[in-house]
């Protein structure tokens, strides 16, 4: 029905939200999540909150502008950062649809328990508005293996504060690892 990862030239992606929508409508998709990078990925061209705002505004009238094809959903790909807290203010949960939370950085100098605890934090978070944890393990296929993490850990914690966990896809990620997926489902995910 559609896909909620999604990142526009607003931060490193290739399309407008227009070009997205329209390649969304075309695949037959009912909607298409916008999730353009956090303030914290400055490498990826990260959105504060003045530029994310702007950005809901714009995917709010495209959406009362369109006569058929996917809505637009708005989210944002917010950064776990060290400590567990997230990368913007409470003041725009609720603005959102919701979130992809993530880590990108640092994904070294911590331990296994120190990185899911960070993780546990992020995901337990009472903010208002739906979580999805995006690339669980951070890892790259043939290029950066996956932090240190308990999975286990990971998916008690996602099924006890009702947070979902993405299967990425992306050729380079493929993360949540497949072996994992049972698991995920059998936990309640």
């Amino acid at each position: 029905r559609g896909c909620f990862h999604n990142h526009t030239n607003a931060s490193d992606g290739k399309g407008t939200l227009e070009d997205m929508r329209a390649s969304a409508s075309r695949l037959g998709w009912e909607y298409l999540g916008i999730a353009d990078h956090s303030k914290a990925s400055f490498q990826a061209r990260g959105l504060d909150e003045d530029r994310l705002r702007s950005q809901i505004e714009e995917i709010r009238s495209i959406n009362e502008n369109r006569k058929e094809g996917a809505v637009l959903l708005a989210g944002s790909e917010v950064d776990i950062l060290r400590d567990g807290s997230l990368d913007y203010d409470d003041s725009i949960w609720p603005e959102l649809d919701y979130i992809v939370i993530s880590v990108h950085a640092p994904l070294t100098g911590m331990s296994e328990s120190e990185m899911t605890d960070r993780i546990i934090r992020a995901m337990s978070a009472p903010i208002p508005v739906r979580k999805i944890l995006g690339h669980a393990t951070g890892r790259l296929l043939l290029r950066r293996d996956a932090y240190p993490v308990n999975l286990g850990r990971i998916l008690e914690a996602a099924v006890a504060h009702g947070v979902s966990i993405e299967l990425n896809a992306n050729p380079r990620r493929l993360d949540l690892d497949w072996r994992w997926w049972r698991r995920a489902k059998e936990a309640g995910g």
